[in-house]
């Protein structure tokens, strides 16, 4: 009809959908788009801006991905370099190459001041080397030792290997109240760690307190029984325990220094203890048994252990072998042994052999050393 050619005309002028023929999809949003331009290239805008800052973010995104994962390569690279050369230091140390362990925890402590396992070493190979070589090492080296396992207690207060070294460090310096006030934090902490027992016992002992001096000394031989599968922890635990109780001419020395052989038998020292253990007792069969203990502790020292020297001169002399007794103890002496002990031994060993001037000139060096 006519009027529905003009609605249609009317429409067509105002972008509005026409009747006659209905228009696709393109058309009629063409047509509304052309009606509302002002909205439309506002949202359009809104899109393409939200659009925008999507693929930014994506970008910025992906960059820090990136960022993040070259810097987990490269803490990875440097976490590796730094447990290289821990490994090797740990290997330096047990060899006893003490500049050689240190150049190599300088090198890790370089590349990570911050490493703990790095400062724990640190302290060890002070530890280690004071007690190999402590008129050389002097207090600058257990300063040290304090001073790393401090770092570490900084970032860790519970680091119980930290408190263990920082006990000997304090015992060594000669801080007993701090040493003492450490092994018991760190006791509390791990309270079956017989190596802080038995450092405990020590210093208590020191400090004459013998009846705590015992319960830790037990307490750390009998922790070390359970708690540990090392037979040279093991074997020192109860050696300490049986050095105590042979100071205090307790019986039990001989029952713990056996537990200790029976974890360890190549622990020299324990054969030497073994060995002093018999010599306290006043029969004849001890004293054989003394001297093939002392011999024993000697072929495993391979004839440069001191001690065992020294108690191998003492096991000859019980036994009237004078000969060899005056021979060992000079080896002793030799080995850089108690000078005092050794030229007692000498001296009587001398004398029942009927050589006064020996004899006089032995006991004048004991006098002497003494």
């Amino acid at each position: 009809t006519a009027r529905a050619l003009g609605e249609d005309l009317r429409r067509y002028i105002q972008d509005l959908p026409i009747s006659a023929k209905r228009p696709g999809i393109a058309k009629r949003v063409g047509k509304f788009v052309k009606r509302r331009k002002a909205p439309v290239i506002a949202v359009i805008a809104i899109v393409l801006l939200i659009g925008a800052g999507l693929l930014i973010m994506h970008e910025q995104r992906a960059r820090r991905d990136a960022d993040m994962r070259r810097r987990a390569a490269a803490l990875g690279q440097l976490a590796a370099q730094v447990d290289s050369q821990n490994v090797i230091a740990r290997r330096m140390i047990l060899e006893k190459q003490w500049d050689d362990a240190e150049a190599a925890l300088k090198s890790a402590l370089d590349l990570a001041p911050e490493n703990p396992q790095s400062s724990l070493y640190v302290a060890w190979l002070k530890l280690e080397y004071h007690a190999a070589q402590p008129d050389k090492a002097g207090t600058k080296a257990l300063e040290e030792a304090e001073s790393a396992s401090r770092r570490v207690l900084e970032k860790d207060p519970t680091n119980i290997h930290a408190l263990g070294y920082l006990g000997v460090a304090l015992r060594r310096l000669k801080r007993f109240p701090e040493a003492i006030e450490t092994l018991n934090r760190a006791l509390e902490i791990e309270p079956d760690n017989f190596a802080q027992w038995s450092t405990l016992g020590v210093l208590h002992l020191v400090q004459r307190d013998i009846e705590k001096a015992e319960q830790c000394l037990r307490g750390g031989a009998e922790s070390a029984a359970l708690g540990t599968n090392n037979p040279t922890y093991r074997a020192r635990a109860w050696r300490n325990l049986a050095v105590f109780e042979l100071f205090r001419q307790k019986s039990e020395a001989a029952r713990s220094i056996e537990k200790a052989i029976e974890f360890n038998e190549l622990d020299a020292l324990a054969w030497v203890i073994q060995a002093r253990v018999r010599l306290e007792l006043t029969d004849h069969e001890n004293f054989r048994k003394s001297l093939d203990d002392a011999k024993h502790a000697d072929r495993i020292g391979k004839s440069r252990d001191p001690k065992a020297k020294r108690v191998l001169a003492l096991a000859h002399l019980r036994n009237n072998e004078f000969d060899d007794a005056v021979s060992e103890a000079r080896a002793a002496i030799a080995l850089k042994d108690m000078p005092t002990v050794n030229h007692l031994v000498i001296a009587v060993a001398e004398a029942k052999r009927g050589q006064a001037i020996a004899a006089k000139e032995a006991r004048a060096a004991a006098d002497a050393a003494w």
